[in-house]
């Protein structure tokens, strides 16, 4: 089961992919009932990205941002509240450090390289990005 490559296709395929959609797609097989882990700024003291029990989802994520595949982009907390997930934090006003933890609310995309060209859209319809994901985790 590889959750790592379903959620770089989920990213590839639907772009701008927020936290809350990655807690949908893994299974909750993988909560770490001891632990939060979080993924945040390694440049601004108390900014966070997300905080998950699914540890695999914040080490898929950094793995694939390390390998240059994926980017973070800033954005609404209205996504998130469309998407169903959100933290009980207070957002960020700017980029700079914070005396307490703040969220920062991003969506997850491909980088230029790894976009999905026309061809490849063309080949498949959506159904078949979807079945090749649960297919990937399962």
């Amino acid at each position: 089961m590889d959750v790592e490559r379903a959620i770089f296709d989920k990213i590839r395929f639907y772009d701008h992919v927020s936290f809350a959609e990655l807690e949908k797609l893994v299974d909750d097989s993988y909560i770490d009932e001891k632990e939060d882990h979080v993924f945040q700024s390694d440049t601004y003291k108390n900014i966070i990205f997300w905080i998950s029990r699914k540890k695999i989802i914040i080490d898929s994520i950094m793995n694939l941002i390390r390998d240059n595949k994926i980017k973070c982009n800033a954005t609404s907390s209205f996504v998130y509240l469309i998407d169903g997930a959100m933290l009980n934090l207070p957002l960020v006003k700017s980029s700079m450090s914070y005396k307490k933890p703040r969220w920062c609310p991003v969506t997850l995309s491909p980088t230029e390289k790894y976009k999905v060209s026309l061809d490849e859209m063309k080949q498949y319809n959506i159904n078949d990005y979807e079945n090749k994901i649960k297919g990937i985790l399962g």
